[in-house]
């Protein structure tokens, strides 16, 4: 299937707000581009060209491969006129998302509000109808688009739906599959992507979470943190409470909750936490561009050897990806940490069913897929224990 590089862009400015947005397709592969459509305040051309160049990467595990776009709006998402902003870039790129670009939530955005803009104002089926009829001829059936929506939603355990379990088994697959052994974990977010983790890794015997960082301050317990038991507390709440509520006013045996200084900047908080809990593995699950250098000599000092990303573009820039890479850190990119949901998306377009046997059969394709990466890669800990063992052999030649 061939590949278009394009880096084609469509600058959108509001004529009712402020806003100001950017449609990137930085490739089509079989004449289609993925990527997710995302506001918030400071939203940057640069940004948005730099997520959908993930996206392209993040394509390439699927199968059929397809390129990679982003949608990006500079808007406040609190404000109640974020709605009307969103319905307005997304109809001036009706014909775009209908031909070549499919979407959906991303940062500060839902799938239930980009659906139903692109059913009534767009008069489409879907926001992934040029994904959904390329997938359909691909498998020779009829286009799925329809049944998304009630098969990503469908309960999978007690705390998530399959579209989330996917993206924490993803995470979690690969910290088993790079790190080996039962990994000490520093999570930094407990949203969807951070709470599914670590429920996936703690569930499963991964690994174990021995702090949480939020944006209130951060979660620790050197015997490792009972996520079921914060997934339990935040089902009980009807509110969106900040995290620290959740922890403070009824402790838990072991957890130890650390405040946010006042003043402290995020960089400060987040080398603060990994100075604290000293995780073997580091699983960025927050805002984007969170993993200074600073915050990587922290992690090193300890016993961080692994850095698993949950959120897109989790390091402040290539050159610090880069340079820890150079000092033997293993860095499994977020394209391929969390690439959970976007195969599981791919995967239920091209089949008729979504009982449990087949959702269970494309978990085993997430994890069949990273592992082929990371082996490939020099990522896997079975690569690097050769690595070491024939270091150690040279040594003692």
């Amino acid at each position: 299937m061939s590949t278009t590089q394009l880096a084609k862009v469509f600058h959108w400015r509001d004529d009712r707000t402020e806003a100001e947005g950017w449609l990137v397709i930085h490739s089509l592969t079989g004449g289609v581009s993925g990527g997710g459509l995302f506001m918030h305040p400071r939203v940057t051309l640069s940004e948005v060209a730099d997520l959908a160049a993930t996206m392209s990467l993040k394509n390439t595990l699927q199968r059929p491969q397809f390129g990679g776009g982003k949608g990006g709006i500079r808007f406040d998402p609190a404000s109640p006129e974020a709605e009307g902003v969103l319905r307005r870039f997304m109809i001036a790129h009706r014909e775009v998302i209908a031909r070549e670009w499919s979407t959906g939530a991303d940062l500060y955005t839902s799938r239930e509000v980009i659906e139903r803009i692109a059913r009534e104002d767009l008069a489409l089926p879907t926001a992934f109808v040029a994904m959904a009829a390329t997938l359909a001829r691909h498998a020779g059936i009829p286009s799925q688009a329809p049944a998304m929506p009630q098969r990503l939603a469908q309960p999978w355990n007690d705390h998530a739906t399959v579209d989330d379990a996917a993206t924490g088994h993803s995470v979690a697959e690969a910290i088993r599959l790079s790190a080996g052994g039962t990994p000490r974990v520093g999570i930094q977010g407990f949203g969807s992507v951070g709470s599914n983790a670590a429920d996936s890794l703690t569930s499963r015997g991964i690994g174990v979470v021995t702090g949480i960082c939020e944006k209130d301050g951060y979660l620790v317990d050197p015997d490792g943190i009972d996520i079921a038991e914060l997934l339990r507390r935040r089902a009980a709440r009807q509110d969106r409470p900040a995290f620290g509520e959740l922890v403070r006013d009824k402790p838990h045996r072991g957890w130890k909750w650390v405040p946010r200084s006042a003043g402290q900047a995020d960089e400060e908080l987040l080398t603060e936490f990994v100075a604290v809990t000293g995780p073997d593995v580091l699983t960025p699950c927050a805002t984007r561009y969170a993993v200074t250098d600073g915050v990587m000599r922290e992690f090193v000092r300890g016993s961080g050897r692994v850095v698993v990303c949950g959120a897109n573009n989790a390091f402040s820039s290539p050159e610090v990806k880069a340079h820890w890479t150079e000092q033997s850190v293993t860095i499994i990119p977020e394209w391929v940490s969390n690439s959970g949901a976007a195969i599981l998306f791919a995967e239920l377009l091209k089949t008729e069913r979504s009982d449990r046997e087949t959702i269970q059969s494309i978990f085993a394709a997430i994890t069949e897929r990273i592992e082929e990466f990371l082996l490939a890669h020099g990522l896997h800990v079975d690569n690097r224990k050769r690595t070491q063992a024939h270091a150690a052999q040279q040594q003692n030649a």
